[in-house]
């Protein structure tokens, strides 16, 4: 007679057919349980004397995690490096170790937060540096397309603000940022309406385009690159992986792009205007 299993979310009795094990310790959840938590109900344990032991048979664990027993080969990556998971889990379509070697830098952070992504459903997460910077972020992280039409709409957003600039400056000069925002706060209520408006929708798109960009960055970025590595997996089966640091990774030159897009775009269209 097989053993029962209890989903370590809830503590009830589990169906094999509907058992969910976390990549890491084995545990077992309902499938239910392990969406709606997103990450294993014994996460806090990793790591720790605490951790899951129950030995899970081989046969009870979906083929996508490596096997415990099963051990790395030489040009695996450590599992802490990987957020815990190994070189050889599948996350989604995709490897740990080719989501970390694609990533490479914070790869920690990337592989549990995509797995997360892929495996539970999680959509949103949140990038500080995404919601500061996403005009220098993307392109940081090589989404270019992405990139171009938050700097675009970013410069769009600068370029509606130009007649309330314009207004605020024929009041005179202020040689300080400070005296620049006390003209500004004196005569808001003269700015003509027009003006008033062009400006409010440009503070919307702007704020906007960085909660979005905060909120959903991660998810566009992991989006791209499981498209990558895996077209990169269809043309090389059984490379090792080590051409995708270079289809990945980071590119802080390009980020520049993003930041001209946004501070000389609007100069350049106002010029003809």
């Amino acid at each position: 007679m097989e053993d029962k299993i209890i989903c370590s979310a809830c503590g009830e009795e589990l169906d094999r057919d509907d058992a969910v094990y976390c990549p890491i310790c084995g545990a077992p959840h309902h499938r239910e349980c392990y969406i709606a938590k997103g990450e294993c109900a014994l996460f806090d344990k990793h790591g720790t004397e605490e951790q899951y032991k129950k030995e899970v048979k081989e046969e009870a664990i979906p083929e996508q995690f490596t096997p415990k027993g099963e051990e790395a080969e030489e040009n695996d990556i450590p599992p802490h490096i990987l957020g815990g998971y190994k070189d050889k889990d599948d996350i989604g379509g995709v490897t740990a170790g080719d989501a970390g070697r694609f990533v490479s830098f914070n790869p920690a952070r990337y592989v549990s937060l995509f797995a997360k992504m892929a495996l539970a459903g999680k959509k949103a997460s949140f990038n500080l540096l995404a919601f500061f910077l996403p005009e220098g972020w993307f392109f940081l992280r090589k989404n270019y397309i992405a990139g171009v039409l938050v700097s675009v709409t970013l410069a769009i957003a600068k370029i509606l603000c130009y007649p309330a600039a314009l207004f605020f400056s024929s009041l005179g000069s202020a040689e300080t940022t400070i005296e620049y925002y006390s003209v500004i706060m004196q005569n808001i209520g003269q700015l003509p309406k027009s003006a008033f408006i062009l400006m409010a929708v440009a503070g919307v798109i702007n704020i906007g385009i960085r909660l979005f960009s905060g909120i959903f960055g991660d998810l566009i970025y992991k989006n791209a690159a499981f498209a990558a590595i895996k077209q990169y997996r269809i043309e090389n089966p059984k490379a090792d992986g080590r051409e995708l640091m270079l289809k990945g990774g980071i590119n802080p030159f390009a980020s520049i792009i993003g930041f001209a897009i946004t501070g000389i775009l609007p100069t350049i269209i106002l010029s003809f205007i």
